[in-house]
């Protein structure tokens, strides 16, 4: 397994790293929301945090695709939710989103929406997202 991480943390940061600082490209955000999420099974959902804290401030490309991945985990787990009925799996499908609230996602998007203020859809992306996990910091 420790392979399979190596190879997707390199994937990510070779993909965030060929985006150009403060701006924006499609193709390189659903590259990059698909790395995420697959760094978020391999190594949890604050994996996401991780990417957000490395390049959230300089990349809103990274920051799209942060927010997007964490809207599919909320949504995932919604859904399995409501198709099962055994009370422990229906703990278990909300673990993801309850890992991002932990580590204080919230509170990292919140950070990184005043950064890039001026783009109206990054900022939709980003509000949607702090629905699923709040922007109160993680208590402690």
């Amino acid at each position: 397994e420790s392979g399979l991480q190596d190879v997707l943390a390199d994937a990510l940061r070779s993909t965030a790293d060929s985006v150009w600082d403060g701006r924006r490209d499609p193709e390189a955000e659903e590259t990059l929301r698909l790395e995420l999420l697959a760094l978020s099974y391999v190594l949890g959902p604050p994996a996401i945090l991780e990417a957000l804290r490395r390049w959230g401030i300089v990349k809103p490309a990274v920051v799209r695709a942060a927010a997007d991945a964490v809207v599919d985990l909320a949504r995932g787990a919604m859904n399995r939710k409501l198709s099962d009925t055994a009370d422990s799996e229906m703990v278990a499908f909300a673990a993801p989103v309850q890992a991002l609230i932990a580590a204080g996602c919230g509170a990292e998007f919140l950070a990184v929406m005043q950064v890039h203020a001026a783009d109206e859809d990054l900022q939709s992306r980003i509000h949607l997202a702090v629905g699923f996990v709040g922007g109160c910091p993680p208590q402690q």
